[in-house]
């Protein structure tokens, strides 16, 4: 019975430990709707003659979508709300979205899906993240998060 309860004792002091890192982890990372000018997700498909882009500008809170297939392009506008974005900042931060890293690649993999991601920030600088047929742990979460936030499958 004593041996149960050092067990137990071990496995929450361990979670606890490990909610405290993750925590500190995502405070430090942190990023403000205010810190991020724009998120432009490229999704190139069929060997680069049909892509996806969107254009989701936090300045003036603005989505542009561009399709071009076989030559032919389709554009459109649409805007977002202040709470669509501090829905999206909130859930990108709990995610690590600020924190991936640039490169994400399976080289096994011949005709893997690929997407290009450039976060530009209002202070200049630029992050990029780019995956092929590999990508970070919490994509599918953020896919999610891009879903219900703007209204449309970005990733």
């Amino acid at each position: 019975m004593k041996k149960n309860k050092k067990r137990i004792f071990f496995i929450v002091s361990l979670s606890l430990l490990l909610v405290f890192m993750l925590s500190i982890i995502v405070h430090l990372t942190s990023v403000e709707i205010s810190d991020i000018e724009s998120i432009e997700v490229n999704k190139p498909v069929q060997l680069f003659q049909q892509y996806f882009n969107y254009k989701i500008n936090f300045t003036d809170k603005s989505i542009i979508y561009e399709k071009k297939d076989c030559g032919e392009i389709e554009t459109f506008c649409t805007n977002f709300t202040d709470k669509n974005a501090e829905y999206f900042v909130k859930r990108a931060n709990l995610y690590g979205f600020f924190s991936w890293k640039e490169g994400y690649a399976n080289l096994n993999v011949e005709d893997g899906k690929t997407v290009d991601i450039v976060i530009k920030f209002q202070d200049g600088s630029t992050q990029e993240i780019n995956c092929y047929a590999k990508f970070p742990l919490t994509y599918d979460l953020m896919a999610d998060v891009f879903y219900e936030a703007f209204g449309y499958n970005i990733l």
